[in-house]
């Protein structure tokens, strides 16, 4: 039994699912040299150097005093000296942005090259005319789809410094999958990069993470739950809902006089919450306010705060990766409430997607000062994965009001498929030093090991590092260094630096224990990943938390149950009042009415006991933006699009528009693969598959549609755990002659049809151009 269920997706199947999420699997695989390298011997070439840090413990009281006193010290000077008089800002203008210039590609794909990209940019322009960029990138190690790299220009952006990869995911850790989404605000002494990752193999679940450094380039250290670094990472917000969603990811940080503003991504929504900026430990101290806005299909928002205005603006991609695509900007006036205050399509790419705003470090705008210094950066390029990074030159403005529609109707620019030129081996340079592991783990008697370095150039090839390399910041009560081996000293855990010839830095761990650890085939506890849930009754339609568990392993490593499909597993959940709560094979809560109620979770002969309560007071809820009328709650049995209020049932969308007619909901064809998703698990009531046995769609298509929109596909989830596939899916002809018609989807006998109903992504048109439109007037459940 391994450790941990690490499966490599195929290619086709991990694209298919991040097409949904911010991250990418990148389908690359490679075969890392086996530990029994670590003995070969170091070339003649090679001379290590030991730089050693040791901590003295014989007056650890005076220290910390010390060290507290220091702190506290810097956050004062920090805060009095960036604190700002806040605006009243004025409630009847709204921001108003163009495309001020062509710009430039700070990232080409090389011709050639299957692969490659830098997205989600964070760019953040210094006092001193510097720039400071992050970017999503490629992993190029099995199993790691995303890094995140750093670039930085001296000169305002005329030119720009080699690359550096500057975080990457923990082996065996919360973070294993993945490190995308950058997200970075500096202040008080740190640069903080939030970002996106996740324990699911097919890039579901996600969680927001954060590390912080005193540098631009790091090393970074990660929130490991209680303070910073070491090799056990923890996200600051944990996603514990259906394992079967995205999650949430995508940060976006503001410093604003010692209150730090987090927004990031989940579903639909932008989410917000907010921290004390001037605690060093400030994930500890978020503060939760549910949704900033609805954003459908858009992607993450990358929010600033502009000073004179006293507005919040954030900027994100519309109809994303399609010719249709456009930047959407919103904006607030308290930082918790945003709208949408314009598109803006002329002058920007086809296909354009994950865009960011430039800021001061903090998050700031001040445009007296910075005008000239506003940038929109976003990665575009027909077809996935293989995608170009633009830099365009913006204003910003305050208007009384913008026409969107006529902005979305303005023509932006074709992809114009520009390609690099492949560098010669000789001329690349390194971007990253990494050992072949994260964290090497031995028993006393090991004596010594050598941690083999790895060097990754401009295209994060991989080879030996074959040339000087440094030590240092390690407790040498722990291993000491001689030649590039380790020489193991003592029982302890100890973070070493090692460095480059030219200043590239990395950090690894050495844990070493008294006697031999197990080889993870043991577990050693079973325990609740959460001590208890509340659920807020009027959000019973809209918060279905999971309960999950984590098998800790003899080796040190753990498994947590259910963040992914894992069959191998099999967990019972008993003992519960049924009339208070339901929990379906994964562990996913349903609440039925308030009360309270134990639930006792099994695994093997190893069982935990988690407490979850149903309460009717409404300052208990999960999301607190959500107010829901008993009495205005959606049948979803019976969803009639003609009704607002049904349309609320549309939580997803690809390449579509969305709008209410009285004929039904309009859906507008933006890209491709145009889709809408309706998520079952929000009915008030459990929905048995059992109880129905065929889904009635009534729609009609105008007979002016393309000759490709043909047919329909309707894909069924359940909460059995399938998932998206075609072997989940039915295809039917569509008639195009402006007449509602009526198609009868018999699913009873279907071996994906039991369990709970879960989710359905309705593809409208298998098959269609842009501007198609369909106009769905009921979608049925039939017993």
């Amino acid at each position: 039994m391994k450790k941990r269920i690490l499966t490599l997706m195929g290619l086709a199947l991990v694209l298919a699912l991040c097409l949904l999420a911010g991250c990418t699997g990148n389908g690359q695989t490679e075969t890392d040299t086996d530990t029994a390298t670590e003995t070969a011997t170091v070339p003649a070439t090679e001379t290590d150097t030991e730089t050693t840090t040791e901590t003295d413990t014989g007056n650890g009281a005076e220290t910390a005093t010390a060290t507290e006193t220091a702190t506290e010290t810097a956050t004062m000077d920090y805060f009095e000296s960036t604190k700002i008089e806040l605006v009243e800002p004025d409630t009847s203008l709204v921001p108003d942005m163009s495309i001020a210039g062509d710009g430039y590609d700070i990232y080409l794909l090389t011709e050639g090259k299957e692969w490659g990209y830098r997205y989600g940019c964070t760019y953040l322009y210094n006092p001193d005319g510097s720039i400071d960029a992050y970017f999503a990138c490629v992993g190029t190690i099995s199993g790691e789809w995303d890094w995140i790299s750093y670039r930085h220009s001296p000169d305002g952006g005329t030119t720009w410094e080699n690359e550096k990869v500057v975080l990457t995911p923990t082996q065996n850790s919360m973070d294993h999958f993945s490190n995308c989404d950058p997200g970075v605000v500096y202040f008080n002494g740190y640069y903080y990069l939030g970002y996106t990752s996740t324990l699911n193999s097919t890039g579901f679940c996600n969680n927001v993470f954060v590390a912080r450094s005193r540098t631009p380039d790091g090393p970074f250290e990660k929130w490991n739950g209680n303070g910073w670094g070491g090799p056990e990472c923890q996200p600051i917000v944990y996603y514990d809902e259906s394992w079967q969603e995205w999650g949430i990811g995508e940060p976006s940080f503001i410093e604003l006089n010692g209150k730090l503003y987090m927004y990031y991504t989940s579903g639909g929504s932008t989410m917000v919450a907010t921290a004390d900026a001037t605690n060093e430990n400030w994930p500890a101290t978020l503060q939760f306010h549910g949704r900033a806005c609805v954003k459908g299909s858009n992607d993450s928002l990358d929010i600033k705060y502009v000073e004179e205005w006293g507005k919040f603006v954030g900027v994100c991609t519309a109809s994303r990766m399609s010719t249709a695509s456009y930047l959407a900007v919103y904006t607030s006036d308290d930082g918790l409430n945003f709208t949408l205050a314009d598109c803006v399509k002329e002058g920007t790419y086809q296909f354009l997607h994950n865009a960011g705003l430039s800021s001061r470090p903090n998050g700031h705008i001040r445009l007296s000062e910075d005008a000239d210094k506003l940038r929109v950066i976003y990665a575009y390029g027909d077809g996935w994965g293989v995608w170009n990074t633009r830099i365009q030159p913006v204003t910003l403005a305050l208007s009384t009001g913008n026409d969107l529609a006529a902005e979305r109707a303005k023509a932006n620019i074709p992809d114009p498929r520009l390609r690099a030129q492949l560098i010669p081996k000789r001329q690349r340079h390194t971007a990253m030093i990494r050992t072949e592991q994260d964290i090497y783990e031995y028993e006393l008697s090991k004596g010594e090991f050598r941690p083999l370095v790895y060097a990754y150039d401009t295209y994060f090839e991989r080879d030996r590092y074959r040339k000087e390399l440094t030590y240092s910041e390690y407790d040498t009560s722990v291993v000491r260094f001689e030649n590039g081996k380790a020489i193991i000293v003592g029982v302890g855990e100890t973070a070493v630096t090692v460095t480059s010839e030219d200043g590239l830095k990395s950090v690894f761990w050495i844990r070493i224990r008294e006697t031999a650890g197990g080889d993870g085939s043991v577990a050693t506890e079973f325990v609740p990943v959460r001590d208890g849930y509340t659920i807020y009754f009027g959000e019973r339609a809209v918060y279905h938390p999971q309960i999950r568990g984590q098998i800790r392993w003899d080796n040190g490593t753990f498994t947590e149950l259910y963040v992914d499909k894992q069959e191998n597993f099999k967990l019972t959940f008993e003992g519960y009042d049924t009339d208070v709560i339901s929990v379906d094979a994964y562990g996913v809560i349903a609440a039925r009415k308030v009360g309270e109620t134990d639930v006792v979770v099994t695994w093997n002969d190893m069982a935990f006991v988690t407490h979850v309560v149903v309460t009717d007071d409404p300052s208990a809820g999960y999301y607190t933006h959500v107010k829901v009328d008993p009495g205005e709650t959606i049948d979803y049995t019976k969803l009639d699009f003609t009704q607002k209020r049904t349309q609320e049932a549309i939580t997803g969308t690809n390449s579509a528009e969305v709008s209410v007619t009285d004929q039904g909901a309009c859906l507008s064809v933006t890209g491709n693969d145009p889709f809408i998703q309706l998520s079952y698990f929000q009915s008030d009531t459990v929905l048995e598959t059992d109880v129905y046995s065929a889904i009635e769609i009534t729609y009609m298509v105008p007979a002016n549609v393309s000759a490709a929109a043909q047919q329909m596909q309707v894909f069924i989830m359940c909460r059995d755990g399938s998932t998206l596939s075609e072997a989940n899916s039915l295809k039917r002809w569509i008639r195009a002659d402006g007449e509602f018609h009526t198609i009868r989807l018999e699913l009873r006998g279907q071996a994906y049809w039991h369990d709970n109903i879960y989710a359905i992504r309705f593809d409208f048109f298998d098959q269609c151009s842009v501007g198609d439109v369909m106009y769905l007037q009921s979608i049925n459940l039939v017993k």
